[in-house]
């Protein structure tokens, strides 16, 4: 005996079927069933075999609750309920989608959109705690090596602890690294870090001042200076720092790519393109060169020259 369903599932059968452009007779014949059954399906005047459901579902890529959530608000909140329950991948993958659906559609409510948000922000959540975790076990694992990688894991542990609102734990961290390794430039530069994205920035300034008297010719710290001072509006001092960086370190252009994004938000389009082009003609002088590096700084340089002609 068919099932009787309470929402419209033909309408999400011929959606999705179109959304992967699936012919019905494709269709079809991925299920095993005649071309004429789908059209039933697809019009409302049946419904598919619930024990067809399985194949229906991973036939158009989604979970079977995804089929009935694009018009039912209350079968979205549910799968939003049991991700928040489990914290499964496959029950946020099945919310999202349904809640994905539902705003393609057209069909979401004011609610949808706010659980929609709720869900994105649990699984940042949940992600970060993951992140942090693994960060603390590379930290242990890699603390007798001192390589360049295992500063750099710091940095990004700073970042991660910052953006969840814990940045005093960074300070105090790296204020006892500082102590316990005064002549370890590493060891400032995390310090100063974790006070620049702590919002102390007076802080971060003094250690690096400091620091580059004590260390000059530093990569990093110049690359952080100049980073602090376009924070601060100093953007002649930004640029010099940023120089002075690459100058340094030739084969890193993460200061040129500040660089070339600061001249143009600025408004300094000339200034702009020229750096845009530097960069450019590192990539292809770079043995390291891969096909695609150099799309995004052309397509700015285009939209530079283009908005320089129409003023």
């Amino acid at each position: 005996m068919p099932a009787v369903y309470p929402i419209r599932l033909h309408e999400q059968i011929a959606r999705l079927r179109k959304k992967h452009r699936m012919s019905q007779e494709k269709f079809a014949e991925a299920l095993g069933v005649s071309g004429q059954a789908v059209s039933k399906w697809e019009t409302g005047a049946c419904c598919p075999d619930i024990q067809l459901l399985p194949a229906i579902a991973a036939c158009l890529g989604v979970s079977i609750d995804a089929l009935f959530a694009a018009d039912d608000p209350a079968a979205r909140a549910r799968l939003l309920t049991r991700y928040e329950c489990t914290g499964d991948d496959a029950d946020f993958a099945a919310a999202a989608q349904a809640y994905e659906q539902a705003l393609e559609a057209g069909t979401a409510t004011l609610a949808d959109r706010r659980d929609y948000a709720v869900l994105l922000a649990r699984r940042s959540i949940s992600s970060a705690g993951g992140a942090e975790e693994m960060y603390e076990n590379i930290l242990c694992a890699a603390k007798d090596s001192r390589d360049e990688d295992y500063y750099r894991t710091h940095i990004q542990y700073i970042r991660l602890l910052c953006w969840r609102g814990r940045a005093d734990v960074c300070v105090r961290r790296y204020q006892r690294m500082t102590a316990a390794e005064p002549d370890n430039w590493w060891a400032v530069y995390l310090l100063a870090l974790s006070h620049m994205q702590a919002g102390d920035k007076g802080e971060a300034g003094r250690l690096l001042r400091g620091a580059l008297k004590r260390f000059p010719g530093n990569f990093y710290l110049y690359t952080l200076a100049g980073d602090l001072a376009e924070g601060a509006g100093a953007y002649e001092s930004a640029l010099s720092y940023w120089e002075k960086a690459y100058a340094d370190n030739p084969r890193q252009i993460a200061c040129l790519y500040n660089g070339a994004a600061m001249l143009e938000r600025l408004g300094r389009r000339r200034e702009a393109v020229e750096m845009w082009r530097r960069i450019v003609d590192w990539h292809h002088a770079n043995e390291l060169f891969r096909e695609g590096e150099t799309d995004m700084p052309l397509q700015h340089i285009r939209r530079l020259l283009a908005g320089e002609e129409k003023a």
